[in-house]
């Protein structure tokens, strides 16, 4: 939609296969309706939401959403290229969806500016799945440079991975279950990733552990007493975690490598230095 000033309004749901461009001096209202966009979303004049969802649906290829300072209504997510989706400017919506849960398919990446804070007013869902985190990202900016994100005070969110980020305040941190903190991160709190031993001894399988991806280094990690027919965990070479607590039952096997917890280690339970296998 481009051109001499004028306004649009759909009567009806939209569907783009490519790019949507909204030209200046144009109006886009798009009232109740679902726009469907496979390519960049562009805005040079004014996006009116009312209550409207919009969907980026990209397949073959990153998207960029530039919105020009209009808000959304219902942003969902489900592209599952590699690329992912770029907020190039401040994003505000309503409503942020990208999950697996909901939608079905695992989006990839999203990456944020960091000039600006993105704000969602209602509820920020965002949970990836098992071994497939959704990496979260700034889409500019160098060294410690974070994205802003402002969401609803008690937001989790699932299943991520989370890197060069600040929520907006201690009052609205957010929490991050199964997921993965990649560093310069501020109000974010994430909860334990917890070993299973469902499928080895091997602490390098991420099947082994409840995000379905091996612990970074920024991490807490909790063993417990496993199920009956699991395994207790062998270190693999030596490794660095950031808290780690080895619950009543555990067992942690360090299998002589060297395991370095830079910050706090509990133990109720047991850890072998030498492996309890040989």
């Amino acid at each position: 939609t481009s051109g001499a000033s004028a306004t649009y309004t759909t009567t009806e749901a939209l569907t783009v296969g490519g790019g949507l461009v909204i030209g200046k001096d144009v109006t886009a209202n798009a009232g109740t309706y679902t726009w469907t966009v496979g390519g960049d979303w562009t805005n040079s004049g004014t996006f009116s939401c009312g209550t409207s969802t919009v969907v980026l649906n990209g397949t073959t290829g990153g998207q960029t959403v530039t919105t020009g300072g209009s808000a959304f209504d219902t942003l969902t997510i489900t592209n599952t290229h590699l690329a992912g989706v770029t907020f190039a400017d401040t994003l505000t919506t309503r409503i942020f969806n990208a999950s697996y849960s909901v939608s079905g398919v695992n989006v990839r990446r999203l990456l944020f500016t960091t000039n600006g804070t993105h704000t969602v007013t209602g509820s920020f869902n965002v949970d990836g799945s098992t071994g497939d985190l959704i990496v979260l990202d700034r889409s500019d900016g160098s060294g410690t440079d974070k994205f802003t994100l402002m969401v609803p005070a008690g937001t989790t969110v699932n299943y991520v991975d989370v890197t060069n980020s600040s929520g907006f305040s201690s009052a609205t941190e957010i929490t991050a279950e199964n997921s993965n903190n990649g560093g310069n991160t501020v109000y974010w709190v994430f909860a334990a990733i917890t070993w299973n031993g469902s499928l080895s001894r091997d602490w390098a399988t991420g099947g082994n552990w409840s995000s379905g991806v091996v612990p970074g280094t920024l991490t807490l990690i909790r063993i417990n007493l496993v199920d009956s027919g699991n395994y207790n965990p062998v270190l693999d070479q030596n490794r660095t975690v950031h808290n780690m607590i080895v619950g009543a039952g555990g067992e942690v096997d360090l299998n002589n490598y060297t395991l370095d917890v830079t910050n706090n280690l509990i133990v109720d339970g047991k850890i072998f230095v030498t492996s309890s296998n040989d």
